[in-house]
């Protein structure tokens, strides 16, 4: 009879910035959470200091199991951001993106309990600006976004149409300067809203 050791479990990892963020000094923090959306930005929040273990490319899907790995630290809010990178790679799944940010978002709410939680819609608009703008699935995903109970959402496509739209965006995906002080500025506010 041969035996076989079982597989060790895999151990998931999360990469944040700053790369050690219990050594961050005392005050009140913000978790950032999400894709490029996310992770593209140096997340200039009034009074503080700033967690982000977003991730290039990273789908609510990938995002899921990563959660547990998040920093266990006590944060003020957390921003999310996803549902772009669907769109860009055209998964067509709704369904399934529905069922892991719900996970997602349950999930936070058990580590970070009585933590805002903000969730940024996916940006769009013309669709000779946007990669994804003629995807019907564009309107589905922030539906998705937007019906999270127990969050904020942060309309980005209304937000951002007060500039330009050849400021909004510099390649049909990502965002610019320009996007993040206005999305910057709406989630101060948001964060500092009392809970309902």
């Amino acid at each position: 009879m041969v035996w076989h050791a079982s597989p060790e479990p895999e151990i998931v990892k999360v990469t944040c910035r700053p790369s050690a963020p219990e050594l961050l000094p005392a005050g009140p923090k913000v978790l950032v959470w999400g894709n490029s959306l996310s992770f593209d930005n140096d997340w200039r929040l009034e009074r503080h200091q700033t967690v982000n273990c977003a991730r290039q490319g990273m789908t609510a899907q990938d995002a899921l199991p990563m959660v547990v790995a998040l920093p266990k630290l006590e944060f003020s809010a957390i921003v999310l951001a996803f549902g772009s990178v669907e769109l860009v790679r055209e998964t067509g799944d709704i369904g399934g993106f529905r069922s892991s940010i719900e996970k997602i978002q349950k999930n936070l709410i058990t580590l970070y309990p009585d933590t805002t939680i903000v969730v940024i819609g996916v940006p769009g608009g013309n669709q000779n600006i946007w990669q994804y703008g003629s995807s019907p699935q564009l309107s589905q995903i922030n539906e998705v976004l937007r019906g999270l109970k127990g969050t904020r959402f942060l309309n980005t496509t209304e937000l951002l149409s007060i500039i330009p739209e050849s400021m909004q965006t510099y390649d049909g995906v990502h965002l610019t300067k320009d996007s993040y002080e206005l999305i910057e500025t709406w989630i101060n506010e948001m964060i500092d809203l009392p809970n309902e």
